[in-house]
């Protein structure tokens, strides 16, 4: 009776320390990338005059690479995998249509973070940037 009882609490113990765990490590995962520093995208950002106006756009290399290395310091000691994927698109207006951007001045990038944490537990999270011009 006794072995049993302690079988018992040990797996009640065992199951509530990895469930803790497990929200603990996907907070902080979670808190890593939707708070990823605005000065990260924003030293992304070039910009140039033309015509007495100012335009901006992404540098693409400079903003994966960026964010890439401040995930992978961020996260290096709680999580061993993840996938990131960079979307540079054009939102038409008109006919409410997002297409690819395939230029070398993309104005929009949509991040895909993914991280499985454990087998059953896929995660999912997308952030959004723009980069507008002045004097328009």
């Amino acid at each position: 009776m006794i072995n049993t009882l302690f079988m018992l609490l040990t797996t009640v113990f065992c199951t509530m320390l990895s469930i803790f765990s497990i929200n603990i490590n996907g907070g902080y995962i979670n808190k890593v990338f939707m708070n990823i520093p605005l000065t990260l995208i924003k030293d992304s950002v070039i910009s140039y005059e033309q015509n007495e106006k100012i335009y901006s756009y992404f540098d693409k290399d400079n903003l994966e690479l960026t964010v890439k290395d401040y995930l992978n310091n961020s996260l290096k000691k709680v999580l061993n995998g993840y996938k990131i994927s960079f979307f540079y698109y054009i939102y038409d207006k008109e006919t409410n249509n997002y297409y690819f951007d395939l230029s070398d001045k993309v104005k929009n990038v949509q991040i895909h973070f993914r991280y499985k944490l454990i087998n059953q537990f896929d995660i999912d999270k997308y952030l959004t940037f723009e980069v507008k011009d002045f004097g328009e």
